[in-house]
């Protein structure tokens, strides 16, 4: 009896474990820090920093969770107060009247907000075309074509209106198994690709930094991310013989080789340095690179 009764005990113990655990990885994935996305992450950026973002990573989930209870109530109001009162301007007091609900026939009835120091003549923002390197009109280093965002390349085939009906579809390229979509798609992706010996480098919906041969189409290397890449930009950088690619993902800015998609060791703080926090990708100039932040 005793026996038996120890036995039960152990099955009894191994169940709970079991449960315990088996809750604990579906809070996880429920929690946007996916077991198999810390342990792909780690093998680029440590266990350490993988599991520091994913813990950031949790907690940014359950604070718009439950900022969700708040939205278009009236405890947003002094929600946005609060925030304004301790983080400063970035957080807007909106009136009362803006939590009313609106008639959606009239909502373009509302008066258009004037804001002081904007105004319609665009030549007072447009700027001359003078300096631009050529060498930048002819790459895709930078996101949007360069440093201007002027998204214009000179291609040697540029498309036009009249050979556009003519193009064909070489290949596609899909990062996430329809079937897989509803639990790895993360976010829509608004950062725009960079280009370089053949390949593109682009950041796809699961949050992975994928480098793709454009010919084949066929994946050259992957970087799986915890944090979401910054989502204004990245840009390439050209050292002797070695090409690197530099990317803020939350707030650190790496820096990977471009060949083979590792860090590169020898920068900052083995392959990264930390930053305020950015969207933008960084402006490289005279071996010193220049950041903007949410500051």
């Amino acid at each position: 009896m005793f026996v038996l009764k120890k036995i039960n005990n152990y099955k009894f113990t191994f169940a709970i474990l079991f449960i315990t655990i088996f809750s604990i990885l579906i809070f996880l994935n429920y929690s946007n820090c996916n077991v198999a996305v810390l342990i792909n992450a780690s093998k680029t950026f440590g266990i350490k920093n993988s599991i520091k973002n994913c813990n950031s990573n949790l907690k940014e989930f359950w604070y718009f969770k439950t900022r969700n209870f708040f939205i278009n109530t009236v405890f947003e109001e002094k929600l946005r107060i609060y925030k304004a009162k301790n983080y400063g301007s970035r957080y807007v007091v909106l009136k009362k009247e803006n939590f009313k609900k609106k008639n959606k026939e009239n909502n373009n009835l509302l008066d258009v907000p004037f804001v002081k120091g904007i105004n319609d003549d665009l030549n007072n923002y447009l700027t001359d075309d003078i300096g631009q390197s050529l060498i930048e009109n002819d790459t895709w280093y930078r996101s949007h074509g360069g440093n201007k965002n002027l998204k214009y390349n000179n291609s040697k085939v540029n498309i036009t209106p009249k050979n556009i009906s003519k193009l064909k579809l070489k290949w596609k390229l899909q990062t996430i198994k329809p079937n897989k979509i509803k639990s790895y798609w993360k976010q829509n992706i608004e950062i725009n690709p960079v280009f370089i010996d053949d390949k593109i480098i682009f950041v796809s919906a699961d949050l992975k930094i994928i480098a793709v041969n454009v010919k084949s189409g066929k994946i050259i290397w992957e970087i799986q991310c915890i944090d979401e890449p910054a989502r204004r930009g990245m840009v390439l950088s050209i050292e002797n013989i070695n090409k690197y690619l530099f990317i803020n993902i939350a707030n650190k800015l790496y820096k990977i080789n471009v060949k083979n998609g590792k860090l590169e060791k020898k920068f900052g703080n083995k392959g990264y340095v930390n930053t305020p926090g950015t969207l933008i990708a960084p402006v490289l100039l005279k071996n010193k690179i220049y950041i903007t932040s949410f500051a």
